[in-house]
């Protein structure tokens, strides 16, 4: 197949190295400036409702996927073969990023009418046309996905996959058909086990399915962080699936805001047209033996020095792994950091990492680590001590009132009943709830079956501080008891629970 000159198909549609319009300076930091990655943010950048890192989160895992399609790999240190690498020397290329940004800020359109139209179109392109890799998450059961593999996506005991979700919270839970987290982190790392009940299940249907998953996924995720901080916890943070994902946190700022354009063949310089650009950079890279890509000394340095000094740091600071969860994520910060240096590296057509593409990646997960510090307070606190504390401020804004279950499942419907269970009976053993006769039970409306159990808030009562003198005169008034329970749609601080 020939390929239209990359000179003649930048000129065409009006493609230049260099400065896009509308990225700042420290974006534009975090990514080469020029070659395919940067020629498609400033396709991308036509839609100016979304932001360029956001842009740039949704599309790195499917520049990291194309490089696995064609079989290329980081230098491992003992350059051992694996065969959960599909007999390849080193390490995959594997990016999940996780966005994090408010109802209507881009999500959608970065994921879905942005790198994934895109990969598609590039994909159609190539010559034979491949199937889609993308496997949405959203209402899949973890046998459901398996299948998809097995199906669609399983050659030469391999499957090369981009796994999407633009409700990312709704895979963070424990429900019975949700893809449990440390089987996520299975997919991340390469390899997954039968789970044979669910696939029983499945077999019934005639699909096929695998009794072990050999693949490189990448992933691209996106939900809102209020969503986010209620469903994750600590363990996720400190040595689960969060450490593994690239977060990206944005906050919904009007004067970015613009009239959507999402329809490719309204904007200036639509796929098709721009396609002839990104098919020529999608030509086969000349393979050397093994497709290795090399990490210099000088990037494996500076990425030591920019990244990993930081858990140094903590560590000499006498902050340990238990005390300091952001350490976990800074050692797989540096692993990320190694990735998409390497992404660049192979985007330019170059098998060597470079200092240049180290120092774009650090200041690239650098941004990501810093999102993170920011909701780590939140995220912290317990997911039953969330639930705990909103179901006392249903209590308290009932005050004087009878509670039943179902009060607080219509304030609160986003929490399990034993989770609903376990917060009932520690405020009742602590005394601040107590459970109240039947005879006091509201009847409910209608013909419904008559309420078991219903509890009344119990203020507290300040103490009494008496003042001893000589004439034992009155006792000092109490200082009046203030009390500010938190808004019912916002998740306790560390700070909220200790009080």
């Amino acid at each position: 197949m020939s390929w239209e000159s990359w000179e003649s198909a930048a000129e065409r549609v009006g493609y230049r190295a260099g400065v896009i319009d509308g990225v700042d300076a420290e974006t534009r930091a975090i990514f080469p400036e020029n070659g395919p990655i940067h020629a498609y943010l400033w396709w991308a950048m036509q839609n100016k409702d979304v932001s360029a890192r956001m842009h740039l989160a949704a599309v790195l895992p499917v520049f990291a996927h194309e490089a696995c399609r064609e079989g290329w790999a980081i230098q491992a240190e003992n350059q051992l073969q694996t065969k959960n690498l599909d007999k390849l020397y080193g390490f995959p290329l594997r990016i999940w990023s996780l966005i994090l940004a408010p109802s209507g800020a881009g999500k959608t359109q970065a994921i879905l009418f942005g790198a994934k139209h895109f990969h598609e179109a590039l994909l159609a392109r190539i010559e034979p046309p491949r199937v889609s890799p993308w496997i949405s998450l959203d209402a899949t059961s973890d046998a459901g996905l398996r299948q998809e593999i097995g199906d669609n996506h399983y050659q030469e005991k391999h499957a090369k996959v981009v796994l999407y979700s633009d409700e990312f919270s709704s895979i963070m839970g424990s429900g019975r058909h949700q893809i449990a987290t440390e089987r996520l982190c299975q997919y991340y790392n390469g390899f997954a086990t039968s789970n044979r009940a669910g696939d029983k299940r499945a077999n019934k249907q005639g699909g096929k399915i695998l009794e072990s998953v050999t693949l490189t996924a990448n992933g691209i995720f996106a939900t809102t962080k209020r969503s986010f901080i209620a469903k994750a916890t600590r363990v996720d943070l400190e040595g689960g699936l969060l450490p593994r994902i690239l977060m990206h946190r944005f906050a919904g700022n009007p004067n970015d805001w613009g009239v959507s354009r999402a329809r490719h063949d309204t904007l200036d310089v639509p796929l098709n047209a721009a396609m002839n650009l990104f098919q020529h950079w999608s030509a086969p890279i000349h393979r050397v033996n093994p497709p290795i890509l090399v990490l210099s000394n000088a990037a494996a340095h500076y990425i030591d020095q920019n990244i990993l000094e930081l858990a140094r740091t903590r560590f000499a600071a006498g902050l340990d792994d238990d005390d300091d969860p952001l350490n976990s994520l800074i050692k797989r910060g540096a692993d990320n950091a190694v990735t998409i240096a390497g992404v660049y590296a192979w985007a330019a057509k170059r098998n060597i990492i470079t200092l240049e593409d180290a120092t774009r990646a650090t200041a690239y997960v650098k941004m990501c680590l810093t999102d993170i510090e920011m909701l780590e307070a939140r995220i912290e606190v317990p997911r039953q001590a969330i639930v705990d504390q909103r179901v006392l401020d249903v209590f308290k804004r009932h005050r004087g009132e009878v509670v039943t279950s179902g009060t607080i499942f219509e304030e609160i419907k986003h929490i399990f009943a034993w989770e609903r269970r376990a917060a009932i009976e520690k405020w009742v053993d602590a005394g601040t709830i107590e459970e109240v006769a039947k005879h006091e039970i509201p009847k409910p409306p209608g013909a419904g079956r008559p309420l078991r159990e219903a509890w009344r808030y119990i203020p507290p009562i300040p103490k009494l501080r008496l003042i001893s003198s000589a004439l034992c005169g009155e006792p000092e008034k109490p200082a009046e008891v203030v009390e500010q329970p938190l808004k019912p749609d916002e998740p306790p601080t560390a700070d909220d629970l200790d009080s």
